[in-house]
């Protein structure tokens, strides 16, 4: 059994708002995989932390269910850290610049 996470600002144990979340990890601008998680929310302050994560993913980025199961759960984005984040959304925003120029790209 695992512990609950802790608020720092109000020092007291997060409870459990929500089991069931799905997150899909980001690697820079791709897909990578499909979580399920815990919510846990603070009482006192609002603050919210995902906890409680299944032993797998639900599905990984190379198979071809991945798709089906990302639209199926919605899942929430996120980064392993604020590097891959900003790298993603320089990429997605170049992506989309490249869209709205009209601009062949050939790989």
């Amino acid at each position: 059994m695992h512990h609950p996470p802790t608020c720092m600002r109000c020092h007291v144990i997060m409870a459990c708002s929500k089991t069931g979340v799905h997150l899909e990890l980001m690697a820079g601008a791709e897909p990578y995989q499909l979580w399920s998680a815990d919510l846990y929310r603070c009482k006192g302050c609002g603050a919210e932390v995902t906890g409680g994560f299944a032993k797998l993913p639900i599905a990984e980025h190379y198979q071809k269910s991945y798709a089906e199961w990302a639209k199926a759960l919605k899942p929430v984005r996120y980064w392993s850290t604020f590097q891959d984040k900003n790298r993603g959304a320089e990429t997605a925003a170049t992506d989309e610049l490249v869209r709205e120029l009209g601009i062949e790209v050939i790989e």
